[in-house]
């Protein structure tokens, strides 16, 4: 049995999911037309997991955060 414990009358899980927000994702399509490159070259790239934003694979797809993708570009700059 999970004990849930309550502050200020709200359980904790409430409290941390009503603070939470969820951050946007581009998936390589994106990331290739962001940045003027194919699909394919960008799987690679986030796969090797050299010199990139950090990135994450779902279902077999991959994805990256909008603003590590964003702090990654000004890197470059």
């Amino acid at each position: 049995m999970t004990v849930h414990k309550k502050l200020n009358g709200i359980s904790l899980c409430q409290l941390v999911s009503s603070q939470h927000l969820p951050e946007a994702v581009l998936d390589c399509n994106q990331v290739a037309a962001r940045l003027g490159k194919s699909p394919k070259t960008i799987r690679n790239w986030l796969r090797q997991q050299v010199e990139c934003p950090k990135s994450f694979k779902d279902k077999n797809q991959w994805y990256v955060y909008l603003s590590d993708l964003n702090k990654w570009e000004e890197e470059q700059i």
